[in-house]
């Protein structure tokens, strides 16, 4: 119930815009300078910890991961553009777990004059997270044998903080270069902590294919 419960909040969150974003990608020719602007491609290089907010953004073993998106405007103002994201991932942390996560989150960023921006984003999402290493059992005879991990299906929440570089203003450069902070709650954890706080730093580039 709690994996069917998690999966309909997400869906409810990501419907809304992910409509939009089929109905936008369906437009004539005439939008097709709009859709270039709103649909940027984005990978990133992550490295995961658990963490309290703000502790040890830099100094800190590497938890390898990756993440994948795309995002779309909902309003281009003098504050700046304000959008949504999709982005799905995977990280590797050998002290606490595997996991794979969907999310979407809603940002605004603002582009300066010369071309540096910085941008704020709120998200929710769902994690499925696996132990690290093997598991293992007690079978009927006695003795040790290896168990299925099925993962923990979890909710996140989570804020981010952003810095980075827009070459798109460049003629012939259309990617962005990008460095994010992304504090995040974990919940359901375990049946002793049910929220763990975790963190992501991201590194990574934007960019349009099209």
């Amino acid at each position: 119930m709690k994996r069917k419960a998690i999966l309909i909040l997400f869906l409810a969150i990501s419907i809304p815009g992910f409509s939009r974003w089929l109905l936008e990608a369906q437009d004539g020719e005439a939008r097709k300078a709009a859709k270039k602007t709103q649909f940027p491609f984005e990978i990133s290089f992550i490295n995961h910890a658990v963490t309290l907010p703000f502790d040890g953004i830099v100094l800190r073993p590497i938890h390898p991961g990756f993440s994948l998106g795309s995002e779309f405007a909902w309003k281009e103002g003098r504050l700046g553009r304000l959008f949504q994201n999709f982005q799905a991932g995977y990280y590797f942390n050998e002290f606490n777990a595997k996991g794979l996560f969907l999310q979407t989150g809603i940002g605004l960023r603002h582009t300066f004059r010369f071309n540096l921006f910085a941008e704020i984003q709120a998200g929710l999402g769902y994690l499925h997270s696996f132990h690290p290493r093997q598991i293992f059992r007690m079978g009927d005879n006695g003795a040790w044998v290896k168990a299925r991990d099925g993962g923990k299906p979890s909710a996140i929440m989570s804020v981010a903080f952003g810095i980075g570089y827009d070459f798109t203003r460049i003629p012939g450069r259309p990617v962005s270069l990008f460095l994010r902070f992304q504090p995040f709650l974990q919940t359901p954890y375990s049946t002793e902590e049910s929220i763990l706080p975790q963190s992501f730093v991201h590194f990574g580039i934007r960019f349009k294919l099209w």
